[in-house]
């Protein structure tokens, strides 16, 4: 080297838009408690999702007070969820949670 300095930058992303990235589509409202919920989990199939979100499950069922916990996996990390499995899962659960693991 020639004892140049050399300038460096750093890009942070953040995954969760303060605005959804699709026009006219906006996250679901907060559930204000899970106390006596039924929450479903959809799991991506991805190595080691299943044991991540079972125990992140577990933890939140806890400490939240949930009344129950209803698991769906999707059948790969590049197959999107099913619509009828979207349909079941927003008529039967309280709050749905997506979750990735590698």
């Amino acid at each position: 080297m020639d004892g140049a300095t050399t300038a460096t930058s750093t890009q942070v992303l953040d995954p969760g838009p303060a605005e959804s990235k699709q026009a006219g589509q906006r996250p679901a409202p907060r559930a204000a408690s899970l106390s006596g919920k039924r929450i479903a989990w959809v799991s991506n199939h991805k190595l080691n999702a299943a044991v991540v979100l079972s125990t992140l499950a577990q933890r939140v069922q806890a400490a939240s007070g949930a009344r129950e916990v209803v698991a769906h996996e999707k059948r790969g990390p590049n197959v999107p969820t099913e619509p009828a499995v979207l349909a079941r899962l927003a008529r039967d659960c309280d709050a749905v949670i997506i979750g990735l693991a590698d």
